[in-house]
């Protein structure tokens, strides 16, 4: 198994933190508390599409069940993060230079530039 060594023990690790039971969980997930057992046991590896069911039930993704993974398995843990893509909004404030406001002045700013443009599309104005 390799790089995967220890994935139920991992998924027992985040199914107790979360302080779930087996039965709940598979209740949660589509699946049987004996699959469930199964899996943390090791007997068997969930395919991917599983895997993913019985995360979304315990709330988690796939970079906390990595992290966990490195955790059960002893390796130090990578902190590996999904990362937004900065929203269209956040990047007209960069550009503006206004990307430093409290989030409160942000929403403000925005409404106002919201407000602008409909303002300029009802008139019939542009730029060029």
């Amino acid at each position: 198994m390799g790089e995967f060594a220890g994935i139920g023990k991992a998924l027992k690790r985040l199914r107790q933190r979360r302080g779930v039971s087996q039965q709940e969980l598979a209740a949660a997930s589509g699946l049987t508390a004996p699959m469930i057992s199964n899996y943390e046991l090791g007997k068997v590896v969930p395919q991917i599409p599983t895997l993913d069911a019985v995360l979304k039930a315990l709330g988690a993704d796939r970079f906390e069940l990595i992290n966990t993974l490195e955790e059960v398995n002893g390796r130090p843990r990578r902190h590996l993060a999904l990362e937004a893509p900065p929203s269209p909004e956040s990047e007209v404030l960069e550009i503006l230079g206004l990307g430093d406001l409290d989030p409160q002045e942000q929403v403000q700013y925005l409404r106002l530039l919201t407000a602008i443009c409909h303002l300029l599309g009802a008139s019939g104005r542009s730029s060029r």
